[in-house]
């Protein structure tokens, strides 16, 4: 890793909907961190369960942003960024879960890196719904170190995938999203993505291959809910990022390791739907 300089200051930001049965583990690693984010927002995308009040049971020093109905995921993420005091921000979802030293680590890279990159992407572990260990590391292809921009575009169109990761992997600068139109509505499974790729238009990376995070995936989770999307719109993503970069033979091999992707994908789900429940006694 770099060496740090005095690190930066930074928003967590949590747009929740319906969570309360994942909420209290992510509240709790956030609020344990070893280096306390100087806000944490919440936006409440129409809840109606106990998610509101776990949050200001747990953190009762939070910014919170009641939106009184559903949205959808791109007007929760823009409205909880756009809330955001500091120059650094951690979109955090409800469901994953923050490794003790992931704000430290990511924001003392922040610190030392290229005042022209604009992110830290870091690898993270997949978790079931139980909290046990799927995949010990995922995330960032061949990437390592400080990227460009550029190299970091490149390497999305040579996987066919989201290599960034989801959210709670990322820290990104406040200043280079508001350069953006926000989160897209339009993007359902890739909105994620689609807003690294406008990013990395402005600036470069810093792509940290320590874990700092639990993903957790489940049968029962949004993203799965729009497995039949998948395909379809990271293909139209792909073909955008091929014509901006100029590389078109690089295209239709992009779009057979993403349906590879999504069936290996539509795979674990059923796995996970279908697998006889853990009980107590089965984990000693």
């Amino acid at each position: 890793m770099v060496e740090s300089r005095e690190a930066p200051r930074i928003s967590v930001c949590l747009p929740i909907y319906n969570g309360e049965s994942t909420l209290p583990a992510t509240l709790e690693a956030l609020v344990a961190q070893s280096h306390p984010a100087e806000q944490i927002v919440v936006v409440d995308d129409g809840s109606t369960d106990g998610s509101l009040r776990i949050v200001r049971d747990l953190v009762p020093e939070a910014l919170v942003i009641d939106l009184g109905a559903n949205h959808g995921a791109a007007v929760a993420w823009n409205s909880a960024v756009h809330a955001a005091a500091h120059p650094w921000v951690k979109l955090l979802c409800q469901d994953d879960v923050l490794h003790p030293r992931a704000l430290e680590r990511q924001l003392a890279i922040a610190a030392s890196m290229s005042p022209s990159s604009v992110m830290v992407a870091s690898r993270r572990r997949i978790v079931d719904d139980q909290g046990h260990k799927l995949f010990a590391s995922r995330g960032l292809g061949r990437l390592s170190g400080q990227q460009t921009g550029s190299s970091v575009r490149a390497e999305i169109l040579r996987t066919g995938a989201n290599v960034i990761g989801e959210p709670s992997a990322v820290v990104f600068r406040r200043d280079a999203f508001e350069q953006t139109d926000g989160f897209s509505a339009a993007a359902a499974y890739t909105i994620d993505v689609d807003m690294w790729i406008r990013l990395l238009e402005i600036g470069g990376a810093w792509c940290d291959r320590e874990v700092v995070c639990d993903f957790r995936v489940s049968a029962g989770q949004w993203s799965v809910r729009l497995a039949h999307q998948q395909a379809d719109e990271m293909n139209k993503l792909l073909g955008r990022l091929a014509e901006e970069e100029s590389a078109p033979f690089h295209l239709r091999k992009a779009q057979l390791k993403n349906h590879l992707d999504v069936t290996a994908r539509r795979a674990l789900y059923f796995w996970l739907s279908r697998r006889r429940p853990v009980r107590s006694t089965d984990l000693g």
